[in-house]
């Protein structure tokens, strides 16, 4: 455990505000004062820069805050070690996932529990946004998304090439070509997804070089989007990893993959990241391996 001083410095560093942090600590302001006051005689250095807005860490405040971060992320993967090693109830592995990841992180996680019934795991769909501001916070052990850069904060546990694929439900008029145009996407109703830059291109494409429009319908689920595909017989855009997540063991899915001709033309990764300052413990090193192996499959005929 960290020191009191400590956790209500972390604490002021994280909110910017002695009244805040004595909300949420439970304690008197003049208490975290004190307590801060002492850190800064110790150091022989101001911790904070006090403003009229709030407190502002100076350059020794951050080295400070950056140490007591770690200290505190390693002495709770410390203390869930040891409630495993004793028997104890253990602690949740917490898996965040983009909403196009969910069903791979779902199927890892049923894969992880089959072997380790004892051990709980919570699974948060969110934006890759939110994914990543819990990564920093420590609020989770492991997050899956998309990206388009790495990002250099974090700890990168294992990367996957993505491509922006279209898929039909089986049946499909086009469902038996090996890949498909933009000319291709002019004359059928379309699904796209809000949040994808494809989409937007798709869009333009779709809307200024066809006279006829037969419908264009957006939106941020990917849930929401195989629906529509299936019941409209509309022809989808999306990660192939996303579509291809939806296939049952040893049979087919309900989608076929059809890829753009333009392998390039919209290319991503699939990150999943670990907090940086934190070691993973024994059981989020199972969880992190289950998701390897749950979305291996899903990218081996892109590579």
């Amino acid at each position: 455990m960290i020191s009191t001083s400590l956790r209500y410095f972390l604490e002021v560093a994280r909110t910017g505000s002695l009244s805040e942090a004595s909300a949420r600590l439970h304690v008197t302001v003049s208490a975290i004062s004190r307590q801060i006051a002492k850190l800064e005689e110790h150091f022989g250095t101001p911790l904070f820069d006090r403003h009229p807005r709030g407190m502002v860490l100076t350059p020794p405040g951050e080295l400070l805050a950056d140490y007591a971060r770690r200290s505190a992320l390693d002495a709770e993967r410390v203390a869930a070690e040891v409630r495993e090693g004793l028997g104890l109830r253990k602690a949740p592995v917490r898996v965040a996932a983009s909403d196009g990841l969910a069903r791979a992180a779902t199927v890892a996680l049923r894969a992880f529990l089959a072997e380790r019934p004892d051990t709980p795991v919570e699974l948060t769909v969110a934006p890759q946004e939110t994914v990543l501001k819990q990564l920093r916070d420590a609020a989770i052990d492991l997050g899956l998304v998309f990206s388009l850069l790495p990002e250099s904060d974090l700890r990168i546990e294992k990367s996957w090439t993505a491509h922006t694929c279209a898929f039909v439900r089986r049946g499909h008029p086009l469902a038996g070509r090996g890949s498909v145009t933009m000319a291709d996407l002019r004359a059928v109703k379309l699904a796209l997804p809000s949040h994808n830059t494809i989409a937007r291109i798709v869009e333009l494409l779709h809307v200024e070089e066809r006279a006829e429009a037969a419908g264009i319908f957006t939106t941020n689920s990917f849930t929401v989007l195989c629906d529509y595909v299936r019941a409209e017989g509309a022809v989808g855009v999306a990660s192939d990893i996303a579509v291809r997540s939806l296939e049952e063991d040893g049979g087919d899915g309900p989608f076929v993959v059809l890829p753009f001709a333009q392998p390039d033309l919209h290319k991503r990764t699939v990150q999943l990241y670990a907090p940086t300052e934190r070691g993973l413990t024994s059981s989020a090193l199972l969880v992190r391996d289950a998701i390897v192996q749950a979305v291996d499959p899903l990218v081996a005929e892109t590579q």
